[in-house]
């Protein structure tokens, strides 16, 4: 499953300018077509070309900051929101993670071995929509919904690519494409929420506490609005006693019977009874 359409894919390269893509196709060429850098890269470690392939790539072609650089917007060893662990690397946005990746040396040949390790990462921060896994020579693109299901990951070589195969990497993976988060295909939003909508009917359908649009989940609001949830609730019941505490008069002093009364009384139920 594409993560958009052609034609959205297209209109938007149309968009941008030919000489500033022509610029950036250069020095993709220049450096990740180089024989020896490319071998170079083939036989580095995980280690050693991380940070390289990050202000190779993500910096110098597809326009991130990397970190320390002042406003920066992408970073190295970025630790989970919860738990110990620590991605590679994060496109930031306000300071929340949008994008997690995964980085490999190109020993690891087949990606399918660490899709389990770079998607767990996006469980650790709520706002993350993109998972990027690469080993230098391929890389790899998902976006998950509101409820972690993994879409058909869209595959690029990079050691390899030419021409309009570039144009669409530059398109799907610029700075500004993927921190204003690019348009999914009509296909995959209608399964998105299609997919959320059974979701809902069978888990949530009883439970108006429980209810997230799935805008709300895709931002990571679910604690804010559970939390609004139970304020409007905890009122409510605070309200609910204050009117029944106002229908007892506690002015009136209670009325006290005597023995006879009461048995009077008695009979009275007993007979109407």
């Amino acid at each position: 499953m594409p993560l958009s359409q052609k034609s959205v894919q297209t209109r938007y390269l149309n968009d941008l300018d030919a000489a500033f893509l022509d610029s950036k196709f250069k020095l993709f060429t220049t450096y990740f077509g180089n024989p020896d850098i490319q071998n170079n890269i083939r036989n580095a470690k995980e280690e050693q070309f991380q940070e390289g392939f990050l202000r190779e790539l993500f910096v110098n072609i597809l326009g991130y900051t990397l970190n320390p650089e002042p406003d920066y917007n992408l970073t190295t060893e970025f630790k989970n929101v919860t738990g110990s662990k620590k991605a590679d690397s994060a496109i930031l946005k306000n300071d929340h993670t949008i994008a997690a990746i995964e980085l490999k040396s190109t020993t690891t040949a087949d990606l399918d071995a660490v899709e389990s390790q770079a998607l767990g990462y996006k469980n650790h921060h709520p706002k993350c929509v993109y998972v990027i896994a690469s080993n230098f020579e391929k890389i790899r693109f998902y976006i998950q919904d509101a409820v972690v299901r993994q879409t058909k990951p869209q595959q690029r070589e990079l050691l390899t690519r030419q021409g309009k195969e570039i144009e669409r990497f530059f398109q799907t993976c610029k700075n500004e494409a993927v921190r204003k988060q690019s348009y999914l295909s009509l296909q995959d939003l209608i399964q998105q929420i299609d997919e959320y909508i059974r979701m809902y009917k069978y888990i949530r359908l009883h439970s108006s506490l429980g209810y997230i649009t799935l805008h709300d989940m895709l931002l990571g609001r679910q604690a804010v609005i559970f939390n609004e949830r139970r304020e409007k609730l905890k009122q409510a019941q605070e309200n609910r006693k204050r009117q029944r505490t106002k229908q007892i008069d506690f002015s009136k002093p209670a009325k006290i019977f005597t023995r006879s009364e009461e048995q009077s009384q008695g009979r009275t139920r007993a007979l109407c009874g």
